[in-house]
């Protein structure tokens, strides 16, 4: 079985620059400012979720592409397929992973001391 980078016949860099340029488009997608952005963004636990979610499109690419080993179908074709198979992810979001964040974000940062009269 060929692998993602043999289908769509790139090197390895090529496949890791694919993959962060989806992810930060992702991150923008599911996010409303720069702040929660980058937040989001550097988030570990979240990029575990997005690796796991990739690396599922990934073996669903696979499942579809396998079929066609000694066909005519080109790089070209694998990569609209392997395209079609990501763009899957911006419609899921990890809302508790989410949610952690918005709620670390709407913290008071100090207390209030108001003078009593």
């Amino acid at each position: 079985m060929k692998t993602v980078i043999q289908k769509l016949e790139i090197t390895e860099d090529q496949h890791e620059a694919i993959i962060w340029t989806f992810y930060s488009n992702w991150c923008g997608h599911i996010t409303n400012d720069l702040k929660e952005f980058q937040q989001v963004l550097a988030s570990t636990p979240i990029n575990a979720w997005f690796r796991m979610e990739l690396t599922k499109c990934e073996e669903k690419f696979h499942e579809m592409t396998d079929r066609y080993t000694n066909s005519n179908v080109t790089a070209r074709d694998y990569e609209r397929c392997y395209h079609n198979c990501l763009i899957t992810l911006f419609s899921i979001r990890p809302a508790a992973l989410l949610n952690k964040i918005k709620k670390t974000e709407s913290r008071p940062k100090g207390i209030r001391v108001f003078s009593v009269n």
